[in-house]
């Protein structure tokens, strides 16, 4: 069967916005391993909170408390650095209905959400004050969106290295 692996970094975002795995859009849990993606693969470092909190913020859509999907991630409207250009964040009409379910270990964070999120959602968009020690990964992110770096070619690379070596043994 299929395993979800939750990264450490997952779990603690997850923990910093009161939120659980469900109350998240598919488009923003994408979001979320491809900064992971970025961070470890082309700026050299672990991807952390405050980090991932310099570009995006946490938004409620129209949808009732608690409801399966009803939070996303969205970037910042004006970053002090640039990002990455994004996914197109265009509706995905009944995105429920293409949902692939998959086993996980238990935890805590993966419970059915039966309320909105802990936290309050002033605290969503807090921007986090990084320390100087930052400068050069947000320089290295800065130089890789001049550079042409999009959100499609972290993707593209994640699957290069991690999805292919797992079926070459196969045939």
């Amino acid at each position: 069967g299929l395993g979800l692996p939750i990264s450490s970094f997952f779990l603690l975002l997850l923990e910093d916005f009161g939120l659980q795995l469900q109350h998240l859009t598919p488009h923003s849990i994408l979001l979320v391993a491809t900064f992971a993606h970025l961070c470890e693969m082309f700026v050299g470092v672990r991807p952390c909170v405050a980090l991932f909190r310099q570009f995006f913020i946490l938004v409620k859509s129209g949808r009732s408390k608690g409801e399966l999907g009803a939070y996303y991630f969205q970037a910042r409207a004006v970053p002090s650095t640039p990002y990455i250009p994004a996914f197109a964040s265009g509706k995905w009409d009944l995105w429920r209905t293409e949902w692939v379910i998959a086993r996980a270990d238990a935890n805590e964070r993966l419970d059915l959400p039966t309320s909105e999120p802990a936290s309050d959602r002033k605290a969503w968009r807090a921007k986090p004050s990084l320390p100087l020690e930052f400068d050069p990964v947000l320089e290295k992110i800065n130089g890789l969106a001049e550079g042409g770096l999009t959100s499609m070619h972290v993707v593209e690379d994640f699957l290069k290295r991690r999805i292919t070596p797992c079926s070459r043994g196969r045939g």
